[in-house]
């Protein structure tokens, strides 16, 4: 993966920090390169899509879980759909597969802008359904309860 991610992996650290443990900084490690605000965006979908990629293998399926999407910026929604294309990309195209995809949300919180984007989500999810995938589910959870107390905790 360090050979993969090359210059990339100190720009993949300083957004993922727990990854430094993985890959300590060291002599051979190349310096962060500075890229103007207008690229920015560009090469951190780049860096997260050769990241995932590089951890998600047909014996070693990846699975993404994304919490509390209602409060994600248009930015990090626009960043989501633009992943979500590279799902179904060629093996050559960096694209990433085996990934099972879970976002979760809160209805009462969802406001009407994040409901637009996370609709652009869905329908970016459908459209890239292809034969390699298993397609895009909506389930609806209500709240958790305890149950069976006595015997340990199980939530239904």
């Amino acid at each position: 993966m360090k050979t993969a991610l090359g210059k990339d992996l100190p720009i993949l650290i300083e957004l993922v920090p727990l990854l430094e443990k993985m890959f300590p900084k060291d002599e051979n490690s190349h310096p962060k390169v500075e890229v103007p605000p207008s690229e920015a965006e560009e090469r951190t979908l780049r860096i997260i899509q050769s990241f995932l990629s590089c951890v998600a293998f047909d014996d070693r399926p990846l699975v993404l879980f994304i919490d509390d999407i209602q409060w994600s910026s248009d930015a990090e929604f626009n960043l989501l759909i633009r992943l979500i294309s590279s799902f179904r990309r060629s093996a050559s195209g960096g694209s990433i597969r085996n990934c099972l995809l879970i976002m979760s949300y809160r209805v009462n919180e969802l406001r009407e802008t994040a409901l637009a984007k996370l609709r652009d989500v869905m329908e970016s999810l459908i459209q890239n359904v292809g034969s390699e995938t298993r397609g895009a589910v909506e389930l609806e959870v209500g709240p958790l309860r305890l149950v069976n107390q006595s015997q340990g905790t199980i939530l239904i």
